[in-house]
């Protein structure tokens, strides 16, 4: 349900702003609005009485449960993904990528030349793979 749906099923809704109201509360006897609602960010619709009712109480008046005040879920694998800014430019991208792969060419050419790799190229080579599959993540490739 999201707080246009909500704000129907109260009486004396007044906009008090950009994404706020004020109206009687359902779960006491409200002569004047003492019911805040707001629109939120993460949870959807934002309730406080200042009479003291409880949001439990307040949805209960109105024959709903604080689930229903919550979007419906959806499955993980059906969620849009949050955009992720971009820490560095696709140039800047493409430098790096070109500096690993320039040095996994060199270690796979003394590889096939028969020579062995020391402790810190190998170690160089797990961060070169580290980055390269860092920016495939960022890619979404």
């Amino acid at each position: 349900m999201d707080v246009y749906e909500f704000i129907a099923h109260l009486d004396g809704v007044r906009q008090t702003g950009k994404g706020r109201w004020v109206a009687r509360c359902p779960s006491h006897a409200d002569k004047s609005p003492s019911l805040a609602i707001s629109q939120g960010d993460r949870v959807p619709i934002l309730l406080h009485c200042f009479a003291g009712c409880d949001t439990d109480m307040i949805t209960a008046a109105l024959g709903m449960q604080l689930s229903d005040l919550m979007p419906e879920r959806v499955p993980d694998d059906q969620a849009p993904r949050p955009l992720q800014r971009m820490p560095f430019s696709a140039a800047d991208a493409m430098r790096c990528l070109s500096k690993e792969a320039n040095f996994l060419l060199v270690c796979a050419s003394d590889l096939a030349a028969g020579q062995a790799l020391d402790r810190p190229t190998i170690d160089a080579l797990v961060v070169a793979a580290g980055r390269i599959n860092e920016a495939r993540r960022i890619c979404n490739v």
